[in-house]
């Protein structure tokens, strides 16, 4: 190679020169190769240098070496006019033709040839040297902050890398374990007993994984569950292996008391409604039930001990989910619960609630399975009919904001039965008039959830022909609710019959329309796939819908009321999801009456803070509400005598967003759904569920707080007593002006310590 042939001839001494650096331009290919005279002007080049700088030869012949150098990123004990030995190396930062820069190392040596000095430069791109430096640095750091303590052994059991947690346990500077083997720390004892046979097993290439106690001079005894998994060079040698040891001391002392007082606990479990069992982790065939699965279930604890016994008793529509989760959860070495159904030896069914966790040996093998069945069924029917109480009520919010929409009797009635539908659990719904012709018939005129012209043409009637018997014309005929919990046994609903078992309709409700002491105006008629579906909470609701659906019919018929009609609309809304906040703290028994009382006192705080009275009344109402979202929080979550797990705190944490979602579509004076979203935001942006700060809340929230937290310390809970009214006056004055409004802690303060207020329920005590 030679790019230097279209210069001009040189002088001997220079060609002697450059045809000794033409040997070394081949022997380095790979890298960049300059050949420069003692100015540090460039004489010569390989085809390398061309191809990285992008220069043609005749740009960079004769160019100066620094031209090419980023000198602000240059070893700072490098100077280009330092006379440097044969083989003196450094690292630069060099600069391509168009701007970009890449790191290299360069080799320097200096040659004379009859007196003439001159320098070649051997630059080697270190671009992917460095990207792996930046990760090794990366992993170092990881290693270092890991809680674990880690460490690289070699074939002869010697430490050749350990992290800061390995030197905490041995009380010891890198230095004293480096180089050193494990006998020497463990001890011959240790090592031969404990730790070699593992070891030796690890390196003929298996991953090792083992739990056992060591005692260290730093850390005293501690429990380790040990990974060992073997490392190969670059040549896919084995040449040792890499363990990780995390302290499990905590568990472990939990799990041997555990195990110290099983009998007792046995004892214990067996006075109360809970089955406890043991079973094989590999065939799930129980080995142990107590007791009390005669009371509940009545079977016998030796007939659970029979191969297959639990699977057959899960209710068939349960049992392939249960198995499943189950299986997969052992599997994956997880402690689970999971609910399911089980038929009893009487045919019944019951709920049940069954937490499993898995049982290690000393070695950390897992051995057996063992866990509690509750008996949840009482828990399961009031959540059945909270859902469908819930279901009701978010027909009913739906329904609110289309019927204020509405510009005639069609398109409302339309909208109604689309906004029914929109609802999982309500399958279709239409509406009729009722006609005073001759044959008094009921006209559809709005349905939606399905196309049947089969139904939508049935000939309904209200008068006493079989035809007018049915819920429809009952409805209409009584002015009273029609309900059939079972359409495919219930005599009346024949017409419905084939429709129901195509569509899989199970029950209906019809509501009747009425206008005043008039007769029924028409009929709203609700189906569901679901038996049992319209409880009694749900039938008031959707009752309260009826009556918005006349008194919007009505207003649209007289456009001067349209207005009276948007306010009931909202009253009654409002009556109604102040209806739902009781059925919040009937759910939970240790807060019943918390809202109210929160309410109380703040209208007193915003009087004592000299606030308007109108909006006084919009903080009363909020307050009154502000947990209604606990409408969706489980019931044994509400209830939980001890401290939540961080999961189920955020299920709690969801219930300002809900109650939120439940008010927003309400038009009312006041902002009371941000308040209720609000409630629990502080000024410091410690709160949830938005993190707001300081004036990004709203007043009424800020009030809503103090009155909350002071309310709830001075309260009973079901994790701790009553911490009385001192103690939340304390709390608040502390974060006063960081999490809550100063000018609101100052009136909370005055209303109690100036004008002597009580809870009702103190009065009452």
């Amino acid at each position: 190679m030679d790019n230097s042939s279209s210069q001009k001839s040189k002088s001997p001494l220079k060609q002697k020169v450059l045809d000794s650096h033409s040997d070394l331009l081949s022997k380095y290919a790979n890298d960049i190769i300059l050949l420069t005279d003692n100015d540090w002007q460039i004489l010569k080049v390989n085809d390398k240098a061309l191809s990285v700088y992008q220069y043609d030869i005749s740009e960079i012949v004769g160019m100066l070496v620094t031209k090419l150098e980023k000198i602000d990123e240059r070893n700072e004990e490098v100077e280009l006019d330092f006379s440097f030995k044969n083989g003196f190396l450094y690292e630069a930062v060099h600069i391509k033709k168009d701007g970009t820069t890449f790191p290299v190392e360069i080799s320097l040596r200096t040659m004379r040839v009859e007196g003439v000095r001159y320098k070649q430069l051997i630059v080697r791109d270190i671009t992917e040297r460095k990207i792996k430096e930046k990760e090794l640095r990366q992993y170092e750091n990881i290693v270092s902050a890991s809680k674990d303590m880690m460490a690289i052994l070699d074939t002869e059991y010697r430490y050749l890398a350990i992290n800061n947690k390995y030197m905490q346990a041995f009380n010891k500077q890198a230095n004293e374990i480096i180089g050193h083997t494990l006998s020497d720390l463990f001890g011959e004892k240790v090592f031969s007993e404990a730790i070699k046979h593992r070891v030796d097993a690890c390196l003929t290439g298996e991953e090792v994984r083992y739990q056992n106690w060591f005692d260290f001079p730093g850390t005293g005894k501690r429990y380790l569950d040990v990974h060992n998994v073997p490392y190969y060079d670059e040549n896919e040698q084995l040449s040792g292996y890499v363990v990780n040891a995390r302290d499990i001391s905590d568990f472990k002392l939990a799990e041997e008391k555990l195990q110290q007082n099983e009998e007792k606990y046995r004892e214990l479990v067996e006075d109360t409604n809970v089955m406890s069992w043991e079973a094989d982790i590999v065939t799930a065939q129980f080995t142990y039930m107590s007791p009390q699965a005669e009371k509940l279930t009545g079977f016998r604890s030796e007939e659970w001990c029979q191969e297959g016994f639990w699977e057959q008793r899960i209710y068939f529509e349960d049992r392939d989910g249960a198995l499943r989760f189950c299986k997969e959860s052992v599997a994956r070495g997880e402690d689970h619960s999971f609910e399911y159904r089980m038929v009893k030896a009487d045919g019944g069914l019951i709920w049940i609630g069954d937490n499993v966790k898995i049982v290690y040996d000393e070695k950390g093998t897992a051995i057996k399975l063992r866990g509690v069945m509750i008996d949840i069924t009482d828990r399961k029917e009031v959540e059945e009919e909270l859902d469908k109480t819930a279901l009701a009520v978010e027909v009913l919010r739906s329904c609110s904001s289309a019927m204020i929409r509405a510009e005639s009797e069609l398109e409302l009635v339309q909208h109604i039965c689309d906004a029914v539908t929109s609802i999982d659990g309500y399958t279709y719904a239409w509406f009729g008039y009722a006609e005073n012709d001759d044959i008094k018939s009921v006209s559809p005129v709005a349905q939606s959830g399905f196309d049947s012209e089969q139904f939508a043409s049935a000939k309904f009637t209200w008068d006493d022909s079989p035809n007018g018997c049915s819920p429809t014309g009952e409805a209409i005929k009584s002015r009273e609710y029609v309900v059939s919990q079972d359409i495919l046994n219930d005599p009346s609903c024949a017409y419905a019959r084939d429709v129901a078992l195509d569509k899989g309709f199970k029950s209906l409700i019809a509501l009747p329309l009425k206008l005043g002491d008039e007769s029924s105006i028409g009929v709203l008629e609700i189906y569901s796939d679901k038996l049992e579906i319209f409880t009694e909470d749900a039938i008031s609701l959707l009752q309260q819908l009826a009556n918005d659906l006349t008194f919007g019919i009505k207003a649209l018929r007289t456009t001067a009321q349209k207005n009276e009609y948007s306010e009931q609309l909202a009253g009654s809304l409002t009556e109604t999801i102040e209806t739902i906040a009781l059925t919040v703290e009937m759910r939970d028994p240790y807060t019943s009456g918390h809202m109210r009382r929160v309410a109380a006192l703040c209208v007193a705080i915003a009087e004592k803070m000299g606030l308007p009275e109108n909006e006084i009344s919009g903080i009363e109402l909020c307050a009154s509400i502000h947990d209604l979202g606990k409408i969706y929080i489980p019931s044994e979550i509400l209830n939980r005598p001890g401290k939540l797990t961080a999961a189920e705190f955020d299920i709690i944490k969801t219930h300002s967003q809900v109650g939120y979602d439940i008010v927003k579509g309400i038009k009312l004076p006041w902002p009371v759904a941000d308040m209720i979203l609000q409630h629990h935001e502080k000024l410091d942006g410690s709160g949830y569920p938005q993190g707001l700060q300081g004036d990004e809340i709203c007043q009424g929230a800020k009030i809503i707080i103090v009155a909350d937290i002071v309310e709830a310390i001075s309260s009973h809970r079901p994790y701790r007593p009553a911490l009385g009214i001192e103690v939340g006056i304390e709390h608040i004055k502390k974060s006063k002006g960081v999490q809550y409004a100063s000018e609101v802690v100052d009136a909370c303060i005055e209303v109690f310590e100036m004008d002597n207020f009580e809870f009702a329920d103190d009065k009452r005590a």
